[in-house]
């Protein structure tokens, strides 16, 4: 009795004794109209089509996880215009038969590498990031079309071609 209670601890309080190994994955960006900006849509789209969590995404980093059966995995991507920098911490559950054939199952936690998954991710980013590309050289046009159609109508207005109710009116009718 006492030798199963020590197994039931050691299996218990050993997974919080190892610390997660880190894995790392790098590649680069060949695409030199690619931005920091459609790197970033690239792997949001490459993350939540296979069913990541984002949990947190800025102008350089996303960070994200998945859960998926019994296997956990966290990523924490760093990348520019240039280059991905991918961190993965991943682990899964095995289970095992306890110390009899009737006892109940033992599960235990253990470090795992998600190759695939972070293959996957790779893959996809390099894929989607032509239309990312696409996308934010589309939201800049329209950036500046929404500038100039201001500009002129400001202009406009300045030079008393048109009332301040017909300016107000438009203005609004631009932004939407």
């Amino acid at each position: 009795m006492l030798n199963r209670s020590i197994f039931l601890l050691f299996v218990c309080f050993f997974p919080l004794l190892v610390s997660a190994e880190v894995y790392t994955t790098s590649f680069r960006i060949k695409d030199p109209n690619a931005s920091s900006e459609a790197v970033k849509i690239a792997i949001y789209e490459s993350l939540t089509r296979r069913g990541w969590t984002v949990d947190e995404q800025n102008n350089l980093q996303t960070i994200a996880h998945l859960h998926k059966r019994k296997t956990k995995a966290k990523v924490v991507i760093d990348y520019s215009s240039t280059h991905v920098d991918i961190d993965t911490t991943g682990t899964r559950i095995y289970s095992t038969l306890g110390m009899s054939v009737s006892g109940p199952m033992v599960e235990t936690e253990k470090t795992f590498n998600p190759r695939g998954w972070i293959t996957n991710i790779v893959n996809d980013t390099k894929r989607l990031l032509p239309n990312a590309i696409n996308q934010v050289k589309d939201q800049e046009t329209s950036q500046e079309s929404l500038t100039a159609q201001l500009s002129e109508l400001k202009q406009l207005f300045e030079q008393g071609l048109i009332s301040e109710e017909i300016y107000l009116e438009k203005q609004r009718n631009i932004l939407q």
